[in-house]
């Protein structure tokens, strides 16, 4: 062969040996979580990779993640702080939070090892510090912007479309004719971490101002219901009566 001939298939060569470089980097990179995980961002969706690049990145508890308000930033949102922000989960579990909370939190991707299987699993979950577990939303898929209007308790504003999952539904006896379903008080109160709160009373404030303030046995036996959001407390706790079933409450104040 002569001296063109070799060159041609040097050059053959070479550009073999580099696109099988550039398969096996793309094979590499596609089970690099990083590049398989994503979520709809404003509309388009990203991976985690394309995240952190469009985003940027910050730490928070540790964690280093993309920064969730540089999401709504994105958008050139007017007035943001007048908004509230749904985090969702792939499986359509959902936390809502306000601005506040929402410049503080992150994305962060997740990488553990199954103890018993040895199996490792990857997932987007988001971080707020400061604030109860049920806010690490796993498996995050996107978040949206809403108009709600929270129950504040103890410094934790509760929206009723997405309460946590330790707050549970249950039913109090009105009276022998009425039985009302509703959110519990109790659970609402523990789930802000409130130390001895069978040592405080507890005044519930209407969006009117009426208000009325009931004991911790009450609490125990009382629901906030969601249509008017309006509390119900059982007769035997002893507040079951008509001027304690406040609408709209806005706020429960720890005495």
């Amino acid at each position: 062969m002569n001296k063109i001939t070799w060159i041609i298939i040097a050059v053959v060569a070479a550009v073999l040996l580099v696109a099988a470089l550039g398969l096996s980097m793309n094979d590499d990179g596609a089970k690099d979580p990083e590049y398989v995980l994503s979520a709809n961002i404003n509309g388009s969706d990203y991976t985690y990779a394309e995240m952190m690049d469009e985003f940027g990145t910050k730490t928070v508890d540790g964690k280093e993640g993309v920064s969730l308000s540089a999401m709504v930033n994105d958008t050139a949102l007017a007035n943001p702080e007048t908004w509230t922000y749904v985090i969702k989960a792939d499986d359509g579990y959902a936390m809502a939070v306000n601005w506040t909370v929402m410049q503080n939190g992150i994305v962060t991707l997740v990488e553990e090892t199954d103890e018993d299987t040895g199996n490792e699993t990857a997932y987007l979950m988001t971080v707020f510090p400061d604030m109860p577990s049920g806010y690490k939303v796993k498996n995050f898929a996107t978040v949206i912007k809403a108009q709600l209007t929270p129950v504040v308790l103890n410094g934790l504003e509760y929206y009723l479309d997405y309460m946590p999952k330790r707050v549970e539904e249950k039913t109090v006896a009105y009276n022998d004719t009425y039985s009302a379903t509703g959110w519990s008080l109790s659970d609402m109160v523990n789930y802000t971490g409130l130390a001895n709160p069978a040592s405080h009373n507890y005044t519930i404030y209407g969006d009117d101002g009426y208000n009325k303030t009931v004991t911790w046995d009450a609490m125990m036996d009382g629901v906030l219901i969601d249509d008017t959001v309006k509390t119900v407390f059982s007769e035997d706790s002893g507040f079951g009566k008509t001027k304690y079933m406040i609408k709209y409450v806005v706020t429960i104040v720890v005495e």
